[in-house]
């Protein structure tokens, strides 16, 4: 565990095996914010605040908390189920580009399983990639899904 200073100018680390590091601007904030009991809190006050939210979000967010859930596997399976595209993601294979991250829009069905089933072309790059190495990742998401920001 390293310990953590504060002096009127400079916020300070001390953790074993890295010696004494100042940290950024950026994360003296969050530190001090954090020290204050800060943080992402929301302020007493704001619109958005527990006190402040609308009794019907509340009583959803309530009934929520006791409703049947989808277990994991089923709710990647009915992902899968809903759309036809994603992103691929393997290790290159290309000169140069070995073993950098890769990415490739594909399209997919699924079977009666949940799972993706993929028809590549043999002159696509990360079919090329798949040959040489197997790992790979699939990142697809929910209809209606517009941004994580």
């Amino acid at each position: 565990v390293g310990a953590l200073s504060l002096t009127a100018s400079r916020l300070a680390f001390n953790a074993p095996g890295l010696g004494h590091r100042s940290l950024s601007s950026a994360s003296r904030r969050l530190v001090v914010r954090h020290a204050e009991g800060g943080g992402h809190g929301v302020p007493k006050g704001s619109a958005v605040s527990q006190e402040n939210m609308d009794p019907e979000i509340l009583a959803f967010r309530e009934h929520q908390k006791n409703a049947p859930r989808l277990s994991f596997a089923e709710e990647a399976r009915t992902l899968v189920d809903s759309t036809v595209s994603g992103v691929m993601s393997t290790i290159s294979s290309r000169p140069g580009l070995e073993g950098f991250p890769a990415g490739s829009v594909v399209f997919f069905a699924s079977d009666e399983q949940g799972r993706p089933i993929f028809s590549f072309s043999s002159m696509s790059g990360h079919t090329a990639d798949l040959k040489k190495n197997e790992k790979a990742s699939l990142t697809i998401m929910a209809p209606g899904f517009a941004s994580p920001a």
